[in-house]
C-alpha cells in the first residue's frame, strides 16, 4: 500500500502527470490515471493536481474511446473538482463540452461519474450559468436510465436549477 502523503511530498503528482502526458500505452494511461485519482483524495493532493496541471491532461483523456480510461479520468476529476480551484480550472479547460457528450455513453459508470463532475461544476456561478442552457440534456436521462443514473441526474439538475 502506498502512503499518499509520502508520495505527494516526493513529487508523485508531478511524476504521474508527466507519465500521463508522455504515455501512448492505454494500460499505462489507465494505471497512471488511477494513481492521480488516488493522490487526489486528500486536500493537498487536490491542490497539487490543480497546481501541477492535471485537469487539462485528465480532460483530454475524455476523448479516448476506452470506457475504463474515461471512467478513471472522471473519477480523478470528481475528486479534484471538490475544491474551488479545481472547479475553476475545469471550466477553463472547457470541461463542459467534453462532459455533455458522455451523458449518453454506453457505460453507466461513465455516465454517473460525468453527472457527478457536472454537479461539482454547477456549484460555481459560471458553471451554473453555462449548464442552465444544457439542463435539458440531463433531463433526457430521466426517461430511460437506471434508477441510479436517474437519482444522480436529479441531483445534478437540482444543483443547476437551484436559485437562492
Amino acid at each position: 500500500m502506498v502512503d499518499t502523503n509520502q508520495a505527494l511530498t516526493s513529487n508523485g503528482m508531478d511524476v504521474a502527470i508527466d507519465m500521463l502526458r508522455k504515455s501512448t500505452s492505454l494500460p499505462q494511461k489507465i494505471k497512471v490515471t488511477r494513481v492521480i485519482m488516488d493522490l487526489s483524495v486528500p486536500k493537498n493532493g487536490k491542490q497539487q493536481a490543480c497546481e501541477k496541471g492535471a485537469i487539462p491532461v485528465l480532460t483530454d483523456l475524455l476523448k479516448e474511446e476506452n470506457q475504463d480510461i474515461k471512467a478513471m479520468a472522471l473519477g480523478a476529476l470528481m475528486l479534484i473538482t471538490v475544491i474551488a480551484k479545481g472547479k475553476i480550472l475545469a471550466l477553463e479547460a472547457d470541461i463542459i463540452s467534453r462532459l455533455l457528450p458522455l451523458l449518453h455513453f454506453p457505460s453507466p459508470n461513465v455516465c454517473k461519474h460525468c453527472l457527478k463532475v457536472l454537479t461539482m461544476i454547477a456549484e460555481t456561478p459560471t458553471g451554473k450559468n453555462l449548464l442552465g442552457a444544457e439542463v435539458y440534456k440531463i433531463e433526457a436521462l430521466m426517461d430511460n436510465s437506471t434508477d441510479d443514473i436517474k437519482a444522480t441526474a436529479k441531483k445534478t439538475i437540482d444543483v443547476i436549477t437551484w436559485k437562492p
